[in-house]
C-alpha cells in the first residue's frame, strides 16, 4: 500500500508516498531500539499507541539487532549522520522523525530535502530485486539480503516487495515481471515478456 495522506487527511507531496506509516515500522522492529535515546521528550510526543510496547530509548551502545524485523543491525550511527551534513535543528534525530511529524500533520522548511532523500533511497529496491533475481529467490523470502531488508525498512519503504512483484509462472519455473516507477505511479505491470523480468528504475534527487 503507497499511503497518499497523513492522519489529518492533509495530502502528502505528490513525489511521496511511503509504504508504510511510522506506527507500522515501529511495531515491525527498527533502530536497534535505539533511535530516540538522545531525545526522550521527542519520544513521547508520539501517540501513545505508537509506542506501547515498543522500546526505542535503549543508548547507542547498546543497539540491540534482535529488536530488528529482521534480527541484524543496518545503517549508519548517529555520529555517522550528523558527520554526513543528514541533521537539521527542525528534527534532530533525522528522517524517520521528520516522517512521524510529517505523518501527524505539521509541514517545515526541511520537507522538500527529506522527500528527495526518500526517493534518493529507492535505488536499494532495484538493488534487493537483482539480488533476488540472481539467487532465484522469492522477493519477500527474509533470508535473502536481510541487511537490505531492513534499511528499506527504515525509509518506510516495504521490505518484503509485497507490492512490487508476483510470480507469474509456477514455483519450479519462476519468473517475476515488475516495474519500479516514479514515486507518484509507483505500481505493479505485468509484463509480456519471453525468459527475463525487466526492471524499470528510476532515482529522483
Amino acid at each position: 500500500m503507497n499511503y497518499s495522506r497523513d492522519l489529518t487527511g492533509k495530502a502528502f507531496h505528490p513525489g511521496f508516498r511511503p509504504q508504510l506509516r511510522p506506527k507500522q515500522m515501529l511495531k515491525m522492529g527498527i533502530f536497534g531500539g535505539t533511535y530516540f535515546a538522545r531525545r526522550p521528550q521527542d519520544w513521547r510526543e508520539l501517540p501513545a499507541d505508537w509506542r506501547k510496547g515498543i522500546e526505542q530509548l535503549l543508548p547507542e551502545k547498546h543497539y540491540d539487532p534482535l529488536r530488528n524485523c529482521f534480527k541484524v543491525r543496518a545503517g549508519l550511527t548517529y555520529r555517522e549522520w550528523n558527520s554526513n551534513g543528514w541533521l537539521r535543528s527542525c528534527d534532530p534525530l533525522g528522517w524517520f522523525q521528520w516522517y512521524c511529524r510529517y505523518t501527524l500533520g505539521p509541514r517545515c522548511d526541511d520537507d522538500e530535502r527529506q522527500i528527495k532523500r526518500w526517493c534518493s533511497y529507492r535505488r536499494h529496491i532495484g538493488m534487493l530485486l537483482q539480488t533476488c533475481r540472481r539467487r532465484s529467490a522469492r522477493l519477500d523470502d527474509a533470508i535473502v539480503a536481510p541487511v537490505s531488508r531492513q534499511a528499506l525498512l527504515h525509509w518506510a519503504y516495504d521490505p518484503y516487495l509485497n507490492n512490487l512483484a508476483r510470480p507469474s509462472l509456477p514455483e519450479r519455473q519462476k519468473r517475476w515481471h515488475f516495474a519500479v516507477l516514479s514515486p507518484s505511479t509507483l505500481a505493479l505491470r505485468d509484463r509480456s515478456i519471453s525468459r527475463n523480468p525487466v526492471q524499470i528504475a528510476s532515482r529522483t534527487q
